[in-house]
């Protein structure tokens, strides 16, 4: 962990959007490096790669296990805020994987479709509800 944000490196890197260094700690073995690992205000490594809008790195974090619903210290998940900063291509990333719930609630009791000023990407999340 970095001392200043309590952020580990595999945040780091996938909010800077390096997808070297995102593939070489997701490759490292043993010991494996923690996907889920929270950081700075509950957010993982997923959630900062939605908010920067770096969809290869969103795909490569779920294809290496991440938990696409796992909620930050506000309540927010990875979807939430993929949709709240209009990133479609990570919409698209994290509406692929067959655990995501669209339905999840943020702490002001809004679904990531609801959490979006993008008509289009509120519904391609609603047309994605099982």
């Amino acid at each position: 962990m970095e001392e200043n944000t309590g952020n580990s490196t595999l945040i780091s890197a996938a909010e800077g959007g390096s997808e070297r260094c995102t593939t070489f700690l997701l490759n490292l073995q043993p010991p494996k490096i923690d996907v889920d690992a929270a950081g700075m205000m509950g957010n993982t490594a997923l959630h900062r790669a939605c908010r920067r809008g770096h969809s290869n790195i969103v795909r490569m974090l779920i294809e290496a296990g991440a938990d696409v619903n796992k909620p930050n210290s506000k309540q927010q998940f990875p979807l939430h805020v993929a949709a709240f900063y209009r990133h479609r291509g990570c919409v698209e990333n994290l509406l692929k994987s067959d655990k995501i719930d669209t339905g999840v609630l943020d702490r002001k009791g809004r679904t990531p479709a609801e959490d979006t000023k993008d008509p289009d990407i509120a519904e391609l999340i609603r047309r994605c509800k099982a």
